[in-house]
């Protein structure tokens, strides 16, 4: 018999787990370990969302998620043990599908204890999935090897398991060599808070030291009691020129990039960038672009009207871009697939797509005049849902849609599985960007120039954090949140919210940041001059 409140739904589950995790931590120290473990979590969240997964617990160096679609959670998976080599780890995961028991705890049930027992079975780098999930998953371009017969533990009778060979006839690749993984672990240096105390340590051993950066703070503190990044980075007073893409180092606050090549377009035109599926999409209108995380070069996103295109957002094993109509594009070839007319014949006209975000195996756009869309994007069957009067910016949380309503001031919860509002949250002012993350929702308010945490699980608000009246944009990544404010980059403790940190980057005001977790870097969109 079911619990009080609990139901049963079909769902594919997968864990993962980092092999060595105790030898690697040992040999790291305390302090890098801390920060190699944040960049994992990132890495993986943003493949989670990615392949629309909901993440369900986290423990210590492992995850557990639940996927809609079988096939989804296995390429989730295959893109998380490829990611997590740049930093120098190796997963093993486990797949198993079945019906799970849901309530108010997260899901339980056989599936999930033998979704554990199959990924216990994998070595490095390996994802293994149980026979009855191979068979569900049949030619759909995964290949899988027979690896045998295998008793799980506390599992009945005998279980046929397969490990995952290629996705899309590309094979998985064989764990980098040792010595390879530890000097990409050991890159990673430890996070700001940890460096920072150790240089207060050093400054401690001496009057002189104290006094010298006492005068320095002084220097390079604004009028507003922010440090100044010019004495953090030693950023260029000039900066990079109007237009420009510059890459960010997130730890160094460094000018790893500057493209000043690429198309421009004016303020009031529409701007969007996002990092993911390995590269970064920009959106100049009409000008639609991938960038090369590497170089910098750009190439123009073929198959997609740019004029009136408003967001992107990389997710569900592509990249989508709104506009007129909805577009998913190959990230491999920067090739948009046949378009999708996503607006039902109920939804009057004229309205304009504001912004979309994916996850929980859907397109989810704001449009203007009070609607939210959510496409399935197999069966392009499209859900109205009508929120507020002026839905505009949306994001994907862990069990949640938010979605930004400036004129109504407020902030509206909807449930993903649904497609109801569950919660509509006031707020006073103007609001304009919103990124989640971190367990909270982040609401930027340009016209007071605060940022507002909203705990994602409780709705509580809390107080909000003065950021600047020239701030654009907010993003989340790498443990911190991010604001674009004016030329400058704000890097923003989520922990005990306060910031911590100005990267100054240009004397133009940057209108987009995107975060890529999988070099450590930030990408920022300088806007035109004037």
């Amino acid at each position: 018999m079911l619990p009080s409140g609990a139901s049963r739904r079909f769902a594919a589950v997968l864990f993962t787990d980092i092999v060595g995790s105790t030898d690697i931590a040992r040999g790291l120290g305390d302090a890098r370990w801390r920060a190699l473990i944040r960049r994992h979590h990132t890495i993986v969240r943003g493949e989670l969302k990615r392949f629309g997964g909901k993440e369900l617990d986290t423990a210590g160096d492992g995850f557990f998620a639940m996927f809609e679609s079988p096939g989804s959670a296995i390429r989730c998976a295959a893109a998380i043990c490829e990611a997590v080599r740049e930093i120098g780890l190796e997963l093993r995961a486990g797949v198993h599908a079945g019906e799970l028991e849901t309530g108010d705890e997260k899901p339980a049930g056989i599936a999930v204890n033998t979704a554990a027992r199959v990924m216990s079975v994998a070595g490095p780098g390996e994802v293994f999935v149980s026979s009855s999930l191979r068979d569900v998953v049949a030619g759909s371009s995964l290949e899988f090897h027979d690896h045998g017969l295998h008793h799980l533990k506390g599992i009945e009778g005998e279980w046929r398991l397969y490990s995952l060979e290629a996705v899309d006839g590309h094979r998985l690749a064989d764990p980098i060599p040792p010595e390879e993984a530890d000097r990409r672990r050991r890159a990673i240096e430890p996070t700001m808070p940890d460096r920072r105390r150790q240089r207060m340590l050093v400054i401690g051993l001496g009057a002189v030291a104290v006094f010298a950066a006492l005068v320095l703070f002084v220097v390079a503190t604004r009028e507003d009691g922010t440090p100044s990044a010019r004495a953090i980075t030693g950023t260029a007073p000039d900066g990079p020129p109007p237009d420009s893409l510059v890459k960010l180092d997130a730890l160094t606050g460094e000018l790893l990039r500057v493209r000043s090549d690429l198309p421009a377009t004016a303020r009031a035109v529409s701007h969007d960038l996002d990092a993911g599926a390995g590269s970064v999409w920009l959106i100049r209108s009409p000008n639609v672009l991938k960038i090369d995380p590497e170089d910098g070069s750009n190439t123009p996103v073929r198959g997609i009207s740019g004029l009136l295109t408003t967001g992107v957002d990389a997710g569900e094993a592509g990249v989508w871009f709104v506009g007129g109509e909805l577009y998913q594009v190959d990230p491999g070839t920067g090739v948009a697939g046949d378009p999708i007319a996503f607006r039902p014949p109920n939804v009057p006209t004229p309205t304009t797509a504001e912004d979309l975000a994916v996850g929980f195996g859907r397109v989810w756009i704001t449009l203007s005049q009070g609607y939210v869309i959510a496409v399935d994007p197999h069966t392009e069957h499209a859900d109205v849902i009508e929120v507020g009067e002026t839905p505009d910016a949306i994001a994907v949380g862990s069990d949640a849609v938010w979605v930004l309503d400036e004129f109504a001031g407020a902030v509206w919860r909807i449930d993903p599985e649904t497609r109801g509002i569950v919660d509509r949250i006031r707020l006073s002012g103007g609001l304009d960007r919103l990124a989640i993350g971190e367990g909270f929702v982040w609401v930027l308010d340009t016209t007071l120039g605060s940022l507002t945490p909203i705990v994602e699980e409780s709705g509580e608000v809390h107080a909000a954090i003065p950021v600047g009246t020239d701030a654009e944009d907010v993003v989340v990544g790498l443990g911190s949140v991010w604001i674009a404010s004016g030329g400058d980059v704000l890097e923003v403790d989520p922990v005990a919210p306060h910031v911590e940190r100005t990267i100054t980057v240009s004397d133009t005001p940057i209108l987009r940041l995107a975060v890529d977790a999988t070099d450590g870097t930030i990408w920022a969109d300088v806007g035109p001059a004037g």
